[in-house]
């Protein structure tokens, strides 16, 4: 066989081998683009204040967590601060920190204020399996409290099949309660 013959035939072989290839990463990629994100919805509770509508939605490779808003339990509290973060599968999807008492700002109405905390975070892979941790630091009537807790997403999921968006009730005594609203 000729130098030239030899070289077109081991041209076609490398062609066919990165059609080959190229045919099975496009076939992946649509099986994944396929699947249904995941949506996760729920509130959490402290005994002073809630953090409404946390809604993440997991995508094959990716991660959106919207807007929240803080809900205050009960009219008589006077807060110094409230700060907290959401960490899933080590990844920081959500950090919130506010001066002051967030109540009381111009932009809060009848003791709720939204926390713009839109995020998008690609290239994660997320599963039910994963733990979300929640940490909570904030001051009311001069006490401060500290709130860390650690669930996995399939807890969530499960308790909001019914419709409900479940209510994770989280105290600084370290106990953990799922309810409805």
């Amino acid at each position: 066989m000729s130098n030239r013959r030899r070289a077109l035939f081991i041209s076609s072989i490398v062609l066919n081998a990165v059609f080959v290839i190229m045919i099975a990463f496009l076939s992946y990629r649509l099986t994944q683009l396929d699947q249904d994100p995941e949506l996760y919805s729920f509130d959490l509770a402290t005994d002073d204040f809630y953090i409404r509508n946390i809604e993440m939605v997991v995508y094959p490779d990716s991660i959106y967590v919207g807007e929240q808003y803080l809900d205050r339990n009960g009219d008589e509290k006077t807060f110094d601060g409230i700060s907290y973060g959401l960490k899933l599968g080590g990844h920081m999807v959500a950090s919130v920190s506010q001066a002051d008492d967030p109540f009381t700002l111009p932009d809060a109405a009848g003791g709720r204020i939204m926390m713009p905390t839109n995020n998008l975070i690609k290239r994660v892979k997320i599963g039910n399996v994963d733990s979300l941790e929640v940490t909570i630091e904030y001051t009311v009537d001069g006490k401060a409290k500290n709130v860390s807790e650690q669930f996995s997403l399939n807890e969530v999921k499960e308790v909001s099949r019914n419709g409900q968006r479940p209510v994770i009730q989280l105290s600084d005594q370290g106990t953990v309660m799922t309810y409805h609203y």
